[in-house]
């Protein structure tokens, strides 16, 4: 199958079954696929492989992504706010070309939309990863990965025509573009209005299915509490009936949430499954079902290596990294790619332990962030916590903790308590030697190797 065909029978069995719903008006599905085909012949006669798209969150922003999708090159979805300097970086670097406007094609004969539907084995979706050292990656997916993932997914979400998802996550983001392609697979509609943090727009959309990163997660637990702290932990006890009675299967991931957010959102009847995936896997690769136990999405197997590194290989796997024209399948001799994450299995369910990338040494003793900063959003006030390395004099290397307060100062007291807490809890190598307050963060993913820059700027007299 190719992205044109499942548009074209999706909006053959449905034609006026509402796809899109945005501040700009509706859009059916027989809507949506006259548009691609009118835009097509216009984005076939671009001479590029590859063609970069600003990802808006309009109807015809999401024309102009599929329209490159169907046209058998690759569609490589822009962060908007992208300065212009960096697009034009990333353009050269990748061999990827701006989509021009229509009716702004090179001047080419221009193919027919037919040609468009036999370009089943080509690369149609590159998404932009800052890789484990923070050198910018290029994703890229053939269908069949795209698909086997969708299919799988969305029977996991149990997802007929009458779900309603939120688009909650960016386009640019594997995790937003997986919610554009189940909704198409199951003939569904797609609300891109108003924010997953405000239980108004779950209730008045009637919202079944949406994905969350944690830092969403609270930030909606934190309006339901009736609370500016941010604290999920603010949710009156007594408080137990459903307050989002239409949401159905929430996904959560982008990252560790601490186990007390989970709780309140359970308490308060918002379905949450937690996820594990990459772009590299075409959006999740372990999701939990009703008993909290791990299943792999989709014919993929997971192992995992001596040191606890988690490989994958399957169908949902990425057809490689594209860089300058070139494909590198990033697969060892078996097949299996090494993603780089840290896991154990744990009750049949796989946790992730954190990156091989952000372990650093101190003292001779291997230190895992993400380990000490689960234990950090489990204290009274902590919301966000992130952990790198500063330099020190003795040990090399030493934790630093940026953490996000839920309420009040970043004290002396508050950060005393703080150690004495985690000293009951870890050993003193992995007590943080010094906190700062997080700064602000553009988007919704933390940018630890920025933050690293930071930690070295301060004064942390070790």
């Amino acid at each position: 199958m190719t992205p044109l065909e499942l548009l074209a029978g999706t909006a053959h069995r449905s034609p006026n079954h509402r796809f899109l719903q945005t501040d700009e008006g509706r859009c059916s599905y027989d809507e949506f696929y006259c548009r691609v085909t009118e835009r097509l012949p216009d984005v076939l006669s671009v001479d590029a492989v590859a063609l970069a798209v600003t990802a808006t969150r309009t109807i015809e922003g999401l024309v102009d992504m599929f329209t490159v999708l169907a046209s058998g090159k690759m569609c490589v979805p822009i962060d908007a706010a992208l300065p212009s300097a960096r697009l034009t970086e990333i353009c050269e670097t990748f061999d990827v070309h701006p989509l021009p406007g229509p009716d702004m094609g090179n001047g080419a004969a221009k193919a027919s939309v037919a040609g468009s539907m036999a370009q089943g084995d080509r690369l149609v979706l590159g998404i932009m990863t800052s890789g484990s050292s923070g050198e910018p990656k290029l994703v890229a997916h053939r269908f069949q990965s795209l698909m086997a993932n969708v299919r799988a997914s969305a029977a996991m979400a149990a997802m007929t025509p009458h779900s309603r998802t939120l688009l909650s996550l960016p386009l640019y983001h594997i995790g937003g573009f997986a919610q554009v392609l189940r909704a198409l697979h199951t003939g569904s509609s797609l609300v891109m209005q108003g924010r997953v943090e405000a239980p108004e727009t779950l209730n008045n959309h009637k919202i079944t299915h949406c994905s969350m990163v944690a830092t969403q997660l609270q930030r909606l637990l934190n309006v339901l509490a009736g609370t500016d702290t941010g604290d999920s932990r603010g949710i009156p006890p007594g408080l137990r009936a459903p307050m989002l009675p239409h949401l159905r299967h929430v996904l959560l991931g982008g990252g560790p949430c601490a186990e007390e957010t989970l709780q309140a959102a359970r308490q308060v009847g918002i379905p949450v499954r937690v996820t594990y995936g990459l772009s590299e896997t075409a959006s999740q690769l372990v999701t939990q079902d009703d008993q909290g136990v791990g299943q792999i999405v989709g014919a993929t197997e997971v192992q995992l290596a001596e040191n606890g590194e988690i490989r994958v290989r399957g169908e949902t796997l990425f057809a490689g990294y594209w860089r300058a024209g070139k494909l590198d399948s990033a697969r060892d001799s078996e097949g299996w790619f090494h993603t780089r994450d840290l896991g154990v299995w744990r009750g049949g369910c796989i946790r992730i332990l954190g990156r091989l990338d952000n372990q650093f040494i101190s003292g001779g003793k291997n230190i895992q962030p993400e380990e000490i900063e689960r234990h950090l959003v489990s204290l009274p006030s902590v919301s966000i916590a992130v952990v790198v390395p500063v330099p020190h004099r003795e040990f090399g290397e030493v934790p630093l903790a940026f953490v996000d307060l839920a309420e009040g100062e970043l004290t002396q007291a508050l950060q005393r308590d703080w150690v004495a807490r985690l000293k009951q809890v870890l050993p003193g190598y992995l007590v943080p030697r010094c906190f700062a307050r997080l700064p602000t963060q553009r988007g919704l993913k933390i940018q630890r190797d920025a933050l690293k820059i930071h930690a070295r700027s301060l004064d942390t007299n070790l």
